[in-house]
């Protein structure tokens, strides 16, 4: 019996979510417009637990990196990894775009926890230098995470570990490229030019992520941003999920509780 009240709090709750429309929590995110872009500019959002699992600080370390691999007077000087997608006439002259003209902002929403993490992470963020800042947010509300999509050009979360990655599907189905790690679902995202997946071996792929999304102008990422929700639509079949869901819970198919009934 107490099994059969699960599934109907599982199904209630399926239900009442689908009323929330205000939200994109496991449901598609209607595709925000892309903000102002400019060459050199970029602004990065997570949305997710800071956690040593979701690897916040990965990021903020990557950012230093990437900092200073723009302080150089070559490209060629950077350390160089085995994956190199970019090659090196790119690579060269992505950094003549960039030079003294780079400019990130990262912003973060979600509760910290683990607090030793978070206070490693604000260490991290006193380090970096004036033209990128970071603000975290605290947690957010479910019906403020379009808003906070539509604010960004790349959701950025490079987990270590992801069943699903809710917050990677609904970025996407938001027309927002991501940068995550290989260890999640969503993989092949260059390929769609959905986004990007990055080795957790060290930063180098991950900063040349960063790198690569503050090079673009409007309109390339615009296109990536059609390729974003491109790629949610053709991974997941939300109503199909939905209608599963419905005719798994439905309580027409469930044997009723009689105690339910007093």
């Amino acid at each position: 019996m107490l099994r059969m009240r699960r599934r109907r709090n599982i199904y209630s709750r399926f239900l009442e979510f689908g009323k929330r429309k205000s939200s994109c929590k496991f449901s598609q995110c209607a595709v925000q417009p892309v903000v102002q872009k400019e060459v050199g500019q970029l602004k990065l959002v997570s949305v997710a637990l800071v956690s040593a699992m979701k690897n916040v600080l990965f990021v903020l370390e990557s950012l230093a990196v990437s900092e200073a691999w723009l302080r150089r007077d070559t490209l060629r000087q950077a350390p160089r990894n085995e994956r190199d997608w970019q090659g090196d006439i790119l690579r060269q002259t992505q950094d003549d775009r960039l030079r003294g003209e780079l400019s990130i902002e990262y912003n973060i929403y979600g509760p910290i926890k683990d607090k030793q993490y978070w206070e490693a992470c604000e260490a991290q963020i006193k380090k970096l230098p004036p033209n990128i800042t970071v603000n975290y947010h605290g947690d957010i509300a479910p019906d403020k995470i379009a808003a906070a999509l539509a604010a960004s050009h790349v959701f950025i979360l490079p987990s270590k570990s992801e069943n699903f990655g809710h917050a990677i599907y609904e970025a996407l189905s938001a027309g927002r490229p991501v940068i995550t790690s290989n260890n999640t679902p969503w993989n092949k995202l260059e390929d769609a030019k959905a986004g990007m997946n990055v080795s957790l071996t060290d930063t180098a792929e991950l900063v040349q992520a960063i790198e690569r999304f503050a090079g673009m102008g409007q309109e390339e990422l615009e296109a990536w941003s059609k390729g974003a929700r491109a790629y949610a639509d053709s991974a997941v079949d939300v109503e199909g999920i939905r209608r599963q869901y419905e005719e798994m819970f439905s309580p027409h198919h469930l044997p009723i509780d009689r105690e339910d009934l007093t």
